[in-house]
C-alpha cells in the first residue's frame, strides 16, 4: 500500500493502494486515523485530495473506506479547539481542504464509491453525500450529529443531504441530530446498498468490479451528465442529454457496445 504524500516519519492520513482487476484496477483510498475513528483534520483533507487524484489515472474505479472498522467519525474537535484559538482564519483550511475533497469526487471521470462500516457522523457523514454510490453494513451508524454539539454543518451537508433525501427528512435529521443505522440510510435513498456484515467485503468487490467491467468512457459521461443535470432545470438536462448521447455514439465505445449488442445470441424471450 502506497501512502498520500505527506510529512516525512509520520503516520499517513490517508493511504492510497492500486488492485489489479484484469485489464483494469481498482483505487482503495484508506483514511487512516484509525485511533481517532478517522476524525478528519487539515492534513487529511489535503492528503484526501491528493490521493484521489494521485488514483484517477491509475484505476478505473475509486473506493473510500477508513482504517480499524470505522469510516469517519467527523472533524477532529482537538485540531478544531487549537484552531479557534488562533483566530477564525486559523479554521479555514480545516473546511477548505476537506470541501476540496468533496468537490473532486464529484469532478473526477471514474466512479467513486464510499465503503462505510462503523461510525460515519458529521463530517464522515457529509463525504458519504459527496460520493458517487455507496454500500453500508447494515449496523453502520450515520448520522449529522453537528448540532448534538452546538455545532453545524461544514462539509456540504447542508446543500448536498436536501439534494438527496428532500427538505423535510433534511432538515429533520441535521436539526434533531438522530442516529440512522445503514438500513435505514438505504431505505431513505441516501445510500446505494446496505449489507450485513458478513457480505460487506464482498459486496464492496462485487460491485467495484462490475463497474471497473464497464467502458470508462461511458461511465464517464454518465456520471457527468448525473451530477451536471442537477445543477441545470430538467429542460436543460434533457437538452444536454440529447447532445451528450449524440456524440457518445460517434465515439469507439459506443461502435463497439453495438456491435457487441448486435452479434450476440438473441435471448428466447426477445422479439426478432
Amino acid at each position: 500500500m502506497s501512502a498520500a504524500p505527506g510529512p516525512a516519519g509520520a503516520q499517513q492520513p490517508v493511504l492510497l493502494r492500486i488492485e489489479p482487476l484484469g485489464d483494469a484496477a481498482i483505487a482503495q483510498v484508506t483514511l487512516n486515523r484509525p485511533d481517532a475513528r478517522n476524525a478528519i483534520t487539515i492534513e487529511l483533507g489535503a492528503a484526501l485530495r491528493d490521493a484521489l487524484q494521485a488514483a484517477v489515472g491509475q484505476a478505473a474505479v475509486i473506493v473510500i473506506r477508513g482504517a480499524g472498522g470505522h469510516f469517519c467519525a467527523g472533524g477532529d474537535f482537538r485540531e478544531v479547539s487549537r484552531l479557534r484559538e488562533q483566530g477564525p482564519e486559523a479554521l479555514r483550511p480545516l473546511f477548505a481542504n476537506f470541501s476540496a475533497a468533496c468537490e473532486l469526487i464529484g469532478e473526477l471521470p471514474v466512479p467513486v464509491v464510499a465503503a462505510v462500516e462503523g461510525y460515519a457522523l458529521a463530517g464522515g457523514f457529509e463525504l458519504i453525500q459527496a460520493c458517487d454510490i455507496a454500500v453500508v453494513c447494515d449496523d453502520a451508524v450515520l448520522a449529522d450529529n453537528h448540532l448534538n454539539f452546538g455545532m453545524i454543518p461544514g462539509g456540504g451537508g447542508s446543500q448536498r443531504l436536501p439534494r438527496i433525501v428532500g427538505p423535510q427528512r433534511a432538515l429533520g435529521h441535521i436539526l434533531t441530530g438522530d442516529r440512522l443505522t445503514g438500513t435505514q440510510a438505504a431505505a431513505w435513498g441516501l445510500v446505494y446498498q446496505s449489507v450485513p456484515a458478513a457480505e460487506f467485503e464482498t459486496a464492496v468487490a462485487d460491485l467495484a468490479a462490475n463497474l471497473a467491467g464497464k467502458d470508462g468512457a461511458a461511465l464517464a459521461r454518465a456520471k457527468w451528465l448525473v451530477r451536471e443535470g442537477l445543477r441545470r432545470s430538467l429542460t436543460s438536462g434533457l437538452a444536454l442529454e440529447t447532445e451528450t448521447i449524440i456524440a457518445h455514439l460517434g465515439g469507439e465505445s459506443a461502435g463497439a457496445g453495438i456491435t457487441r449488442f448486435t452479434g450476440r445470441r438473441r435471448l428466447p424471450e426477445e422479439p426478432a
